[in-house]
């Protein structure tokens, strides 16, 4: 998925609300400073199994 936002604070403004939700994976600041986000839902699964394996080691 992708997002432009009229600035940093409103990225940073989204971001605090959707962190659980949403993993960014690209962020680039347009010439007019607006800045996109492409980003994914978090699979919280993956998460968790790839936290067992860390922990496994």
């Amino acid at each position: 998925m992708t997002q432009t936002f009229a600035d940093w604070t409103a990225y940073d403004d989204w971001l605090i609300k959707n962190y659980n939700e949403f993993a960014v994976f690209e962020l680039n600041e347009n010439d007019d400073h607006t800045v996109t986000a492409q980003y994914r839902e978090k699979n919280l699964d993956a998460e968790k199994s790839g936290e067992k394996k860390k922990e496994d080691k």
